[in-house]
């Protein structure tokens, strides 16, 4: 089984399974999902190909302007996961944050489902992960750059298929 990279603000068990949680990004998953035939957004377990990329997700998901994180919050492991889709996460944080239209959601959906454009911050989809390791989360100089500089990056493209 292929190995990725999950990140919890809370620590985790190797040996444990990791099952999907719908506490980030709802609306967006329930947008994404709409109509969709295969495996469901909402029903996966979110990780990342690399240690730096589960470290900015995590910081991502857990940033406020009023409470920003400290990096001890950010919990890295490897892990087994079969993938089933490798998505840009700007595109979930938008459908989340409601920064659409009516008559973009399609276009949206669609990026998310076939990506069409480069994308700096990808999550990996799978049923459920088996983790096997902690490992060091990247270095905030590294997670900066992804978390920051690429992902908003990200969000400027996101910006662009709403025009």
């Amino acid at each position: 089984m292929p190995q990725f990279y999950v990140c919890s603000n809370k620590p985790l068990t190797p040996g444990s399974v990791v099952r999907p949680e719908t506490a980030f990004y709802r609306r967006g998953r329930a947008i994404l999902d709409a109509g969709r035939s295969g495996p469901a957004r909402s029903m996966a377990v979110s990780a990342a190909e690399t240690i730096v990329g589960a470290s900015a997700i995590g910081a991502i998901r857990e940033y406020s302007p009023r409470a920003p994180l400290r990096p001890a919050n950010i919990y890295v492991y490897r892990a087994e996961l079969s993938p089933f889709h490798v998505g840009p996460l700007a595109l979930v944080e938008a459908l989340d944050r409601g920064d659409f239209s009516p008559f973009t959601v399609e276009r949206l959906r669609e990026e998310y489902w076939a990506p069409t454009m480069p994308w700096h911050l990808n999550e990996v989809l799978g049923d459920s992960a088996t983790i096997l390791c902690e490992v060091p989360s990247s270095s905030e100089r590294d997670r900066y750059m992804l978390q920051w500089v690429e992902f908003n990056r990200d969000r400027e493209q996101v910006r662009a298929l709403l025009k």
